[in-house]
């Protein structure tokens, strides 16, 4: 996961923060369609918990004072609903593609810093909806799958920043049913 933040107006603001590999844990729902030899599928993967907060990090540009310090905390519970097409391999064994569009419902907080850690600006962070497309392996009821996924405002109600969210995950799975 990473982030990066810009604002139109004011290039003090702008920076890239640090990459961080993060952790969710989610439910996937699959129903099979029946037709086309069951090799299309619907998909609904809600994951619980997504966090990302990267070390505090100093912005390229700054005041007169030094550079500003950057905080954030965000955290979210995704709804991805989208379709997935299997290429089966044999009895045991497929490739498949996902592709599906993210409800975001995020929460956290942007915070700028001045040198003498004096609050500058912050923001509550909000998003959008995303999309994401991946590609994965199923044997048996095991599962490998990586995913990548659009970028993400994090900030869309705020009309000077843009705040990009960008990740690829790594999914493993079992299945149970």
């Amino acid at each position: 996961n990473s982030v990066s933040v810009s604002n139109n107006d004011y290039n003090a603001y702008d920076v890239e923060l640090d990459e961080k590999v993060g952790f969710g844990l989610g439910l996937e729902a699959e129903f099979i369609l029946p037709f086309f030899q069951n090799k299309w599928s619907l998909v609904l993967e809600p994951t619980f918990y997504q966090k990302y907060e990267p070390n505090t990090t100093r912005s390229t540009y700054g005041s007169e004072n030094g550079p500003l310090l950057i905080d954030l905390e965000y955290q979210s519970f995704e709804l991805p609903i989208g379709i997935r097409h299997y290429f089966y391999l044999n009895d045991n064994s497929s490739i498949f593609l996902t592709g599906a569009t993210i409800i975001d419902m995020a929460s956290g907080e942007f915070t700028y810093r001045n040198y003498a850690n004096e609050v500058v600006n912050s923001d509550e962070l909000d998003s959008q909806i995303n999309f994401s497309l991946g590609v994965g392996y199923r044997y048996n009821k095991f599962q490998a799958e990586i995913k990548y996924f659009t970028n993400r405002d994090l900030m869309r109600s705020r009309l000077s920043f843009d705040a990009n969210y960008k990740n690829l995950s790594f999914i493993l799975g079992y299945t149970l049913f």
